[in-house]
């Protein structure tokens, strides 16, 4: 089995189920789970790189501000269709506070080009999780549409 996510069913929000080998592919899936709820990712091109930079205090949180500031450069204009975490601390147990530092890769939003498939308003709490499995990491996310 690889990473991945699929999309749930869910009466009001977009829900997703994401799984990974460790820590960053779980928060790459996700970003990318909810980055093709907003646009086309094959129509995004690589010409433009964000830096990011978090702590929190547990891995469920790190993954909620992660999304968060993704939705927050969406707002900005800005739509990515890479993610990558260089520096973190996620496969360690109970080493808060969690960290993570990478980068986005993707252009400005041109609405000539980029098809938009939902407005994400928000990333919710509602059932939000981050756990392990074995040597599966797992999230459950509902994106407020």
């Amino acid at each position: 089995m690889s990473s991945g996510f699929k999309i749930v069913d869910h009466t009001a929000d977009v829900g997703l189920k994401v799984w990974g080998t460790d820590g960053p592919e779980l928060f790459r899936e996700a970003a990318v789970a909810m980055m093709s709820q907003v646009v086309d990712l094959s129509t995004i091109e690589s010409v433009q790189k964000q830096a990011i930079s978090l702590k929190a205090d547990t891995p469920e949180e790190l993954l909620h501000r992660w999304l968060r500031e993704i939705l927050f450069l969406i707002d900005k204009g800005l739509v990515f269709n890479q993610f990558h975490i260089e520096k973190h601390n996620l496969s360690e147990k109970k080493a808060a506070p969690y960290f993570l530092e990478g980068y986005l890769v993707g252009e400005s939003l041109d609405t000539t080009r980029h098809r938009i498939c939902n407005e994400v308003k928000a990333v919710t709490r509602h059932n939000f999780y981050v756990k392990t499995k074995g040597p599966w990491w797992e999230a459950n996310i509902l994106l407020d549409v």
